[in-house]
């Protein structure tokens, strides 16, 4: 499980950094001094299967759910900026985090001469091959990664992709609904601390 875990760490956190998903100028605080720092945690309670996507899927929701809180820079006595104070604790001050077509990493498993989605557990002790399909919001493919020791043709690899693709157009809407549905209702109550999606798979 350990090893799975810092596998799905070291590719979400290229794949982030690799396709700009996330805005880092937005991070910015006072340039060349002080930035925000995105930290994912994820608490992964059971594995039956499929665990990089899973934890793509929740990590999308959360960063589409992270605000930045408000601040005010602080002048020193040279007259320039040098340091900074949060101006309160108060969500209704707080940016959201700026963000650019999110990937999902998508698992297509061969079994035989078949290749699959969504294997639970038992199925992918089973497969000779996966790759690892990333997708962002535009139907664009950022990164592709084979897991497991078994071969595969480039045929299965352009297979795989447009597995991938058909299967974000089907995801991509339903948690953008889900975040659709959680925002209005954190604007309906804003003194009412935030909805936190929580996924189970």
């Amino acid at each position: 499980m350990q090893e799975s875990c810092y596998m799905v760490s070291e590719y979400l956190q290229g794949i982030y950094y690799g396709s700009n998903a996330i805005d880092l100028k937005s991070l910015n605080i006072l340039h060349g001094r002080f930035c925000w720092i995105v930290h994912i945690d994820l608490l992964i309670l059971q594995d039956d299967g499929n665990l990089i996507d899973i934890s793509s899927i929740a990590s999308y929701c959360a960063l589409h759910g992270t605000k930045l809180p408000g601040v005010e820079l602080i002048e020193g006595e040279s007259g320039e900026y040098e340091d900074f104070e949060l101006l309160s604790g108060d969500l209704a001050e707080a940016t959201v985090l700026q963000l650019h077509h999110v990937p999902l990493c998508i698992s297509v498993s061969k079994i035989g001469s078949a290749l699959i989605l969504d294997c639970n557990g038992v199925e992918e002790n089973c497969t000779s091959m996966s790759l690892v399909v990333s997708v962002d919001e535009v139907s664009l493919c950022c990164g592709v990664k084979k897991l497991r020791g078994g071969m595969c043709n480039t045929s299965e690899i352009d297979q795989a992709m447009t597995l991938a693709v058909a299967a974000s157009l089907d995801i991509f809407p339903k948690l953008q609904h889900i975040l659709h549905i959680t925002n209005e209702e954190d604007r309906q109550y804003p003194d009412v601390p935030p909805t936190r999606l929580g996924l189970l798979a």
